[in-house]
């Protein structure tokens, strides 16, 4: 009796060990298949791969980046902002050019103190996903303009649509970082506008960076 038990239950822990396994390999796969598209856009200075080395260790597990676009992207790159005045001087606030800002080391800056901005380019039309892991609080000038889109994992996000620019601001429940998404059109006629379902399943493709 007492061997069929420890049979049991050393089945019991290769069942669990192998779900484990199972699960993190998935997830791995996931996590390339969310970013392999995005971090081959670009090989310049400030393409995503390069930047998010800058980036706090901490930060870097918790961004998020969409595995699905409704439109084609001709460039995907990235940028970090530091968004407290160290010195009087403050990235943000200072003018600094492309090779410059990718070349600056945030690794050793508190992640909260540090946005991450992903960049992505198409055809009259840009998309700015910034990950904000401080605590966000959004005003809007016309409250009443806001819309709330519904996403599957039960959050939802706000939306603003100003014609030319949509603005799109949604909190991740599973992470708490809070991603402020700007739609910006270039084309007289709007062709490339994002419809609210485009917007949640952009959202709902988010995966971890790497």
């Amino acid at each position: 009796m007492m061997y069929k038990k420890s049979l049991i239950i050393i089945g019991v822990i290769l069942l669990i060990a192998v779900g484990l396994y199972t699960y993190s390999n998935n997830r791995t796969v996931e996590k390339k298949a969310a970013i392999s598209d995005n971090m081959e856009k670009s090989s310049s200075v400030n393409s995503i791969d390069k930047i998010i080395k800058k980036a706090p260790p901490k930060l870097v597990e918790l961004l998020k980046t969409p595995s699905k676009l409704p439109f084609k992207v001709h460039k995907a790159e990235a940028e970090l902002h530091d968004i407290v005045f160290r010195g009087g001087k403050s990235v943000t606030k200072t003018k600094l050019n492309d090779e410059e800002r990718a070349s600056r080391d945030m690794t050793s800056l508190p992640y909260k103190e540090v946005n991450f901005e992903q960049i992505f380019l198409g055809d009259e039309i840009n998309l700015s996903i910034l990950a904000q892991p401080g605590n966000v609080e959004t005003i809007y000038g016309e409250p009443t303009d806001v819309k709330k889109i519904h996403i599957k994992d039960g959050s939802s996000a706000d939306y603003v649509d100003y014609d030319f620019n949509q603005n799109v601001t949604w909190k991740d429940p599973e992470t708490n970082i809070t991603y402020l998404i700007d739609i910006t059109l270039y084309d007289k006629e709007r062709k490339g506008r994002f419809s609210e379902q485009e917007i949640a399943e952009m959202i709902e493709s988010f995966k971890y960076i790497k």
